[in-house]
């Protein structure tokens, strides 16, 4: 028999094209410590970490879980009566009682009537209720996900996979699940209560028997099936992974056609997808297994009652009506009782998804601070997230309208403070960041970054090494100062750590030792060497990563009345103006403002803000991009819309706008124009404000610089020089006779 069937999946595997393996392990044995993990203790715990902090923190939640509950009592109530008639109608049936039988028939309508409206509603509820928990659990983790730039260290370390996949499937399938499952215990509980009466009335053995069948039955399907848990850990990971491999060839499809690499991808592809699959061949496998002993489970069921009352029957001792009603209990408690053994495959998926979703909060909790603190902590206290969560409890309280007036101005005050923290202003007054980026594990030490107003960067015996490799020094001993003018120059070969030295300025890497001292990094805006365009709008993309709502009306007016006053006091700049003066002026706009309604500010502020972008498309060399898109409120996949030097030439102008709204203090700039022709990059450095610090390895960049920092290959000290007179013209002759 078995090589029958194993034939018969061969012609399986040929029909549909599969390729003929001789000796692949595809699906690995599980380790002693993978098996712990699917553990009931273990997944137990982490039902009720994640699950929990949604009704402790949350009174809605509470309120629509009593609602629900309200519904499942009267859901049951309803099928009890239920019982109760099919019980009359067989009694009146087998008596051939007509009256009695058209009564029942009644009474039936009628229970069926009251019942409906309340078991639709009772799943709608229960459905939006696991849609809020959803949300709840994909704020709280995506909270946890940005905070202490957690995505980062993510994609760094490797340690976590696929994280956008526990973000959304992941988190979806516990909350549906989970709701699921709250519910149906409840249920069951409730039928149980109900129906164990019923049983016990009519034959109290018959309870007994069910009792104990239920409880081998559910013991015996956790045995057989607790590697399909393991399995559906494996099943997610493998499709997620096939996913990732097809979005790089989409996302990377003109480099991939420019290599002609379409049979190496489609390898890559097709390996992706043999992995899935033997996966999902596996996962089959033991679902075969344990429906032998399911299916035998269900079956016997159905003849057990009636094989155990039938003598009673035929003694006349109970009737046809009690008989069906017995049958129709003990299979509805078998049911409730047998839950987990009806619905293993359901609940090893969740417990699989569960799984990756505790490995994914672990990792965040590791990297929790006391100034936010995980929301599945123990004894977590209700605001967790205080930026987010204090904004809306405020909201909650102004409107009940129940507070007192020193609640509400405390909460405001509260509110505030979280907003705007400590700026370290004051002179000599500095402020140690907490650790935001990645550290290395194995050793090494650990970079201690300072922010301070009072200085543009400062470094003090610095030392870098990569986190996950620390016997390989990229520089040491790095010490500088730079003034509030400075243009640094950073150069070397490649490889030599010159990004590196921006990751670790930007917070990114913290392995090493020495010190760094450097504006605030909110005041900091990077340029990375890869453009990146968010998703949204073109007038998103410019004001990236500010929101429309940070930027202040007096800060865009005040930049619009720079390039008014620019405008009028050369010829060139009236010229440019003249094509884009269909706009209010500052000043008028400004009066405006002052004198008018909330939407016609709004309307004021929003034609300034659009005439201010269209002047920096102009700075940055992309006059008719807003025209040939569309308009500023088109929205466009600019990565693929836009090619790497308009992308660049966007990126600058991101930096000129956060530079003229007060945004930015300090540029750092890794190989950012790249892409650009040499006049092109002359014209947008020509328009940046100091201090900067650049990453380039064109000699046309030094006429821009005032100072190189040079790295070498070998890890030694950085050298820094002065840019002399000689170099600039021997960098502007270069550049004249290039282009």
């Amino acid at each position: 028999m078995r090589r029958v069937m194993h034939a018969v999946a061969s012609s399986f595997g040929r029909v549909f094209g599969a390729p003929k393996v001789k000796t692949l392990k595809i699906v690995p044995e599980f380790s002693e410590h993978e098996h712990e993990r699917t553990s009931a203790t273990r997944l137990f715990h982490l039902f009720f970490k994640v699950a929990t902090p949604f009704w402790r923190t949350n009174k809605n939640a509470r309120w629509a879980t009593a609602f629900v509950l309200i519904l499942m009592l009267l859901n049951t109530g309803f099928n009890v009566a239920m019982s109760f008639c099919a019980r009359a109608f067989w009694d009146a049936l087998s008596d051939r009682d007509v009256p009695r039988f058209h009564t029942v028939t009644y009474v039936f309508i009628l229970i069926t009537l009251l019942s409906d409206p309340v078991y639709v509603y009772y799943n709608y509820c229960r459905n939006v209720l696991s849609t809020s928990l959803r949300q709840y659990l994909a704020n709280a983790v995506m909270d946890m996900y940005y905070d202490q730039r957690s995505y980062y260290v993510i994609e760094a370390t490797r340690k976590v996979d696929n994280p956008d996949q526990r973000l959304s499937e992941d988190v979806k399938g516990f909350a549906e699940m989970s709701i699921l499952l709250i519910s149906h215990g409840m249920t069951s509980l409730l039928d149980v209560i109900a129906f164990s009466y019923i049983l016990l009335t009519i034959y109290p053995p018959l309870f007994a028997f069910l009792v104990v069948y239920a409880s081998v039955g559910t013991a015996s399907t956790f045995f057989i099936g607790r590697k399909l848990i393991l399995l559906e850990f494996q099943n997610l990971r493998s499709e997620a992974d096939l996913r990732f491999s097809l979005m790089r060839v989409r996302a990377n499809a003109e480099s991939i056609a420019f290599y002609r690499g379409e049979a190496r991808e489609e390898y890559n592809n097709r390996k992706m997808l043999f992995i899935a699959i033997e996966n999902d061949l596996a996962v089959f496998r033991w679902q075969r297994n344990l429906d032998y002993f399911v299916q035998l489970y269900t079956y016997l069921v159905q003849i057990i009652p009636i094989i155990v009352l039938a003598p009673s029957y035929f003694a006349n001792r109970v009737t046809l009506g009690s008989l069906q009603q017995a049958w129709s209990a003990f299979n509805s408690v078998l049911r409730d009782l047998s839950f987990i053994v009806m619905r293993f495959d359901e609940v090893s998926k969740m417990s699989a998804g569960l799984d990756r979703l505790g490995e994914f909060i672990e990792f965040l909790e590791a990297r929790a601070t006391p100034e936010n603190p995980s929301p599945f902590a123990a004894r977590a206290r209700e605001s967790k997230r205080p930026r987010r969560k204090t904004k809306k409890n405020t909201k909650t309280k102004r409107g009940g309208g129940g507070e007192s007036s020193d609640a509400v101005a405390a909460t405001k005050q509260k509110e505030k403070d979280l907003e705007q923290p400590d700026e370290t202003c004051s002179v000599g007054t500095d402020t140690s960041t907490v650790s935001t980026g990645v550290t290395s594990e194995v050793g090494g030490g650990v970079i201690q970054i300072i922010e301070d107003d009072t200085v543009s960067l400062e470094t003090q015996d610095l030392t870098l090494f990569p986190p996950d490799d620390p016997s390989r020094v990229l520089f040491r001993g790095l010490t500088m100062s730079l003034p509030q003018n400075a243009r640094l120059l950073i150069v070397g070969p490649s490889g030599c750590g010159k990004s590196s030295l921006l990751r670790a300025l930007a917070g990114l890497w913290q392995s090493g030792a020495g010190s760094i001292r450097i504006a605030p990094l909110r005041d900091a805006f990077f340029l990375p060497q890869r453009p990146y365009c968010t998703l949204g709008t073109l007038r998103e993309q410019l004001t990236y990563p500010r929101k429309l709502s940070e930027i202040s009306p007096d800060a865009l007016y005040a930049a619009v009345a720079r390039i008014d006053d620019r405008a009028a006091s050369t010829a060139a700049a009236t010229a440019a103006a003249s094509s884009t003066a269909t706009g209010v002026t500052a000043a008028a706009a400004v009066a405006a403002s002052r004198s008018s309604s909330s939407s016609e500010q709004d309307d004021t502020f929003a034609e300034t803000l659009d005439r201010f972008l269209e002047h920096t498309l102009v700075q940055v060399s992309l006059p008719l991009l807003s025209r040939r898109m569309g308009g500023l409120s088109t929205e466009r996949d600019w990565s693929t819309v836009l090619s790497l030097g308009e992308q660049q030439r966007l990126a600058f102008g991101r930096l000129l706008v956060s530079q003229a709204l007060g945004f930015c203090r300090l540029s750092i700039l890794d190989e950012a124009t790249s892409a650009l022709d040499l006049r092109s990059e002359a014209f947008v450095y020509s328009m940046l404000r100091p201090p900067f610090i650049s990453v380039g390895h064109r000699p046309s960049l030094l006429q821009f610089h005032d100072a190189v920092l040079r790295l070498s290959p070998d890890g030694a000290q950085p050298v820094l020089t002065a840019v002399t007179p000689e170099q600039r013209e021997a960098a502007l002759r270069a550049e004249v006779t290039i282009s």
